[in-house]
């Protein structure tokens, strides 16, 4: 069940007042009897100096008559049950009794004390000197009554727990009223704060009229509603602003995007072609020795004919022969097809198999211009469009094989090591060829940008290669310079390790 606030305001402050006021109660009547000896041992050191200066100078003249007059009028002090002087021989000089049936049974009790003492927790005997320089002149004892003060004290403590239990009735009835009306305030904001959060155009009345906080609050809860009301119109307005610029940036968007994708194909196209060119170029430098081999054989079949030499074994060794020469044309045309493959379905290939196609068909070129070509490393998997792979092969090769030609580089070499770091696959392709120029570097994945001389290099190749890789394989391509070339590394996520 949930206390409502004024009840909880209400009962704390209820609690604060007994702790406060009982702590109070308690500690006084818990040193009920501290606070009763205190009292007498105030009383004790004010009466015994006072009778001292009182008596000393009728105790000196003998007056004795002064002297009983002093005690009469000291004996009516409240507390005091009786006062008596006697000599150092206990000789009674005067007295003054105010109970002498009390007095008289101490005395029978304690005959000639010495000291000051207490006589059954109710009654207290203060004895002390009158002295005169060094003279002795009387000894005075005093008896007071102890229970008297207690009961004083006691009395005091009753009218203040009388006076703390209507302060709490009082003060209960005033929190009462002040967490009512604390809750009324409240009750109106949180209702208010209910319909704003439902409905922020609904105007709310808050009707508190308090001269206090709740008042301010209220004027502020108006003012919030009113901002709110403004704000909402101003955002409506503004979103149907937005609503009409979006379409319109919509439509921008979509014919920026169709360009950009009609330009990228028409990169892509370029590339291709490019590439095209350089395999056409390989595979015809391919086709020349088997050709001249083909044509060699048919050409002295007729001499061979002629010599008798044809028989069966001639016959067999002869279709064997060529039909090798035959296989190897037609495995350099399957490469080719393999490499220019329209599809565009993701595949898993393993990437050393995948590298040897474009390798295949471009080493015999560079065996020609005396470029070494070593492959290296470890197998892995991946996933994604073969061919366009290939085609990052192919464009980074030929890139290298023409720095090299270009800056007549002796004992070319390329590098390609493939590795597995970190989970993910590596592949590195490294040549001798003197490295890109620190000014190029930076530059040479942009479209149409090249390093080669005009007319011998479109700018697209790397550019459709950092594509390839950073989109389609939603990998990495980075270039360097490291030992005396250039460094191509490319970055992939494998299927398997």
């Amino acid at each position: 069940m949930t206390i409502p606030y004024k009840y909880k305001f209400v009962l704390t402050i209820i609690t604060l007042e007994i702790i406060f006021f009982g702590f109070i109660i308690f500690f006084n009547y818990s040193n009920t009897n501290k606070l009763s000896q205190d009292i007498l041992n105030e009383k004790r050191t004010i009466n015994s100096s006072l009778l001292i200066n009182l008596v000393k100078t009728p105790l000196l003249v003998f007056d004795f008559a002064t002297l009983d007059n002093i005690l009469a009028e000291f004996g009516k002090n409240k507390g005091v049950v009786g006062v008596k002087i006697t000599t150092n021989n206990n000789k009674m000089i005067s007295e003054s009794i105010n109970d002498k049936n009390i007095f008289s049974h101490i005395m029978k009790e304690y005959k000639n004390p010495e000291e000051s003492f207490t006589h059954n927790q109710i009654h207290f005997v203060d004895i002390f000197k009158i002295n005169e320089d060094d003279t002795i002149l009387a000894t005075v004892m005093i008896v007071y009554d102890i229970q008297n003060t207690k009961d004083k004290i006691t009395s005091n403590l009753n009218f203040i727990l009388l006076i703390a239990i209507i302060g709490i009735l009082i003060s209960t009835i005033v929190a009462y009223l002040i967490g009512t009306k604390i809750m009324n305030s409240l009750t109106k904001l949180k209702q208010a704060a209910e319909q704003i959060s439902t409905d922020e155009n609904k105007k709310i009345d808050i009707n508190i009229k308090s001269n206090d906080e709740f008042e301010y609050l209220a004027n502020s809860f108006k003012s919030m509603q009113l901002n709110l009301i403004l704000r909402n119109a101003n955002i409506k307005a503004q979103s149907n602003q937005l609503i009409l610029l979006n379409e319109k940036l919509e439509g921008k968007v979509t014919k920026a995007v169709e360009e950009n994708r009609q330009k990228d194909q028409l990169l892509s196209h370029q590339s291709k072609l490019a590439a095209m060119g350089e395999m056409i170029g390989n595979i015809a430098h391919q086709w020349r020795q088997p050709l001249n081999a083909l044509a060699a054989n048919i050409q002295f079949l007729k001499e061979d004919y002629e010599d008798e030499l044809i028989d069966d074994e001639f016959l067999d060794d002869f279709i064997e022969k060529n039909m090798k020469t035959i296989y190897f044309m037609s495995k350099t045309i399957d490469n080719f097809r393999d490499f220019f493959k329209t599809s565009k379905l993701k595949e898993d290939f393993k990437i050393l198999k995948c590298i040897d196609k474009p390798i295949n068909i471009i080493k015999p070129q560079l065996d020609v211009i005396g470029i070494d070509l070593d492959i290296s490393g470890d197998d892995f998997t991946v996933n994604a469009i073969e061919g366009e792979f290939q085609q990052v092969i192919l464009n980074i090769i030929n890139n290298a094989k023409d720095a090299i030609v270009e800056n007549e580089i002796k004992n070319g070499k390329i590098e390609l090591e493939t590795k597995i770091k970190d989970n993910k696959g590596i592949i590195t392709i490294q040549d001798n060829a003197g490295g890109i120029p620190s000014d190029s570097i930076d530059r040479i994945f942009e479209p149409y940008y090249t390093t080669k001389e005009q007319g011998k290099g479109t700018g697209i190749g790397l550019y459709m290669s950092k594509m390839i890789v950073a989109n389609n394989m939603e990998g990495l391509l980075n270039v360097s310079n490291v030992n005396n070339g250039a460094r191509f590394e490319i970055i992939l996520n494998i299927l398997d390790i």
